[in-house]
């Protein structure tokens, strides 16, 4: 299960925010996830759960957003939504993709008390 590596990526940035800012204790965390990235959401959710306990962001609320595929084809130009990979152009059914959005996580904004 990735998604607890990628809990403990997140607990890695909000110490190091939570140290930038002189923040005792992380409040929200609220992160993208991309539709195309592989993270489950709620696999993701509990595995923040389990790595932020005892920790200075410890209750936490965690929001989730997912961000949608976005691709662009390869043979005409045209960009459109991607759902799964791999995906054809719905123009021109050309299956050279490439994926512009959507396969990425990122913490969006942290928030805390001093």
């Amino acid at each position: 299960m990735h998604e607890l590596a990628l809990a403990e990526e997140v607990l890695i940035i909000a110490e190091q925010q939570a140290i930038q800012h002189s923040l005792s204790t992380i409040n929200s965390i609220k992160l993208t996830i991309g539709a195309l990235s592989c993270v489950e959401p709620e696999a993701l959710r509990w595995a923040l759960e389990v790595t932020l306990e005892n920790t200075l962001a410890d209750h936490a609320e965690i929001q989730l957003t997912i961000a949608p595929g976005k691709g662009k084809c390869g043979g005409c130009g045209a960009t459109f939504a991607v759902t799964e990979l791999p995906a054809a152009c719905p123009q021109c059914q050309n299956w050279q993709t490439q994926i512009l959005a959507g396969q990425d996580m990122v913490v969006q904004q942290l928030t805390g008390t001093e």
